[in-house]
């Protein structure tokens, strides 16, 4: 797994991709699509490729912890990780490596929360947040 984050994390910072997936001591997928979109997109159709990965992403919010839990990944990347994030990783023994964490993501125009980050707010469980992502996402 130590080449899969090596790999995956160069990838995202030296790159215009805003996330990576490794597995296997290669890159098995790539997105510049930033939003959580893509990942769920991944899980929903190719859950294999996220199980026992290492996910690199730019931001990573309680949204995209809660995917990656529910999707056994193994270990998440950000570049930037909100405290909220961070408390589902620890909540749930998922191994994580952050470059600034946050205490919360905020929207594109920093007028409010990251509708994401909102949703999941309350939510404690991974199954109970990524159906709540995916009807939203669904709408």
């Amino acid at each position: 797994m130590e080449k899969d984050r090596q790999i995956a994390i160069e990838k995202l910072k030296n790159s215009s991709y805003s996330l990576v997936v490794a597995k296997d001591n290669k890159i098995q997928y790539k997105s510049k699509e930033e939003s959580v979109g893509s990942i769920v997109d991944l899980m929903d159709n190719q859950a294999d490729l996220l199980k026992k990965a290492v996910v690199a992403d730019k931001i990573i919010g309680r949204a995209v912890a809660m995917i990656c839990d529910y999707a056994s990944v193994s270990f998440c990347y950000g570049l930037i990780l909100s405290q909220g994030a961070i408390d589902h990783f620890n909540k749930v023994g998922l191994s994580y490596q952050a470059e600034k964490v946050v205490k919360v993501i905020r929207n594109r125009d920093d007028t409010d929360l990251c509708p994401m980050e909102k949703l999941t707010l309350k939510v404690e469980n991974s199954l109970e947040g990524v159906k709540k992502i995916r009807e939203f996402l669904n709408k």
